[in-house]
């Protein structure tokens, strides 16, 4: 491996960061697949997604993420080549302009899970039944554990309550996550519905 990849590339001074080269990565957790799919039954139009990349180089990614901000690191991992291939996949294309004006805050991993289990207990535009509380808690807290490894000290989230992609419905039920491990690469979980 050359030692250009131990450090990010900066094309020019106002082009983003170039990381090592990431790879899309089948998301085969059950708890994870659960609570898509719990997400996807609540919020139906257009629904949930969940995409895993892992770093070919892990040493080179962690070097490469280390102190970047928030805004920063989510708007760039998701203009690296191997991500938009894969999100095109799921109709989930970044739009430079939305992405661009895109509030991106820095959330605290442990509280991931309360995070995810309100959303999907809130279950979209149109409620449906709710479903049991501590049914709901716990999937939310399984799905993060596999998510996180249960490094909750390792791992940086990040949160975008606005549609960054043409995917997204736009009518306020618009949230992404993204989980990124410096060891390992990142997850983003998307979901949205119309009202």
């Amino acid at each position: 491996m050359s030692s250009e990849l131990l450090t990010p590339v900066q094309p020019s001074r106002s082009g983003p960061l170039r990381f090592p080269s990431l790879l899309p990565a089948q998301i085969i957790s059950k708890p994870v697949i659960d609570f898509v799919s719990a997400c996807n039954q609540s919020y139906v139009h257009p629904g949930a997604r969940m995409l895993q990349f892992r770093a070919a180089d892990p040493a080179a990614f962690a070097q490469a993420v280390e102190g970047a901000g928030a805004a920063k690191l989510f708007r760039t991992l998701l203009s690296q080549p191997e991500v938009p291939a894969s999100l095109t996949e799921l109709n989930l294309v970044p739009d430079a302009g939305l992405l661009r004006e895109l509030k991106i805050t820095e959330e605290n991993p442990f509280l991931l899970d309360g995070q995810l289990a309100e959303l999907l207990y809130r279950q979209g535009a149109y409620p449906r039944s709710r479903g049991n509380q501590e049914q709901v808690k716990l999937l939310a807290e399984q799905a993060v554990r596999k998510l996180t490894g249960g490094r909750f000290d390792a791992v940086r989230v990040f949160a975008a309550r606005a549609p960054w992609a043409a995917w997204f419905a736009g009518a306020g039920q618009d949230y992404t996550w993204m989980v990124l491990d410096p060891e390992m690469g990142f997850w983003l979980f998307c979901v949205s519905d119309a009202a």
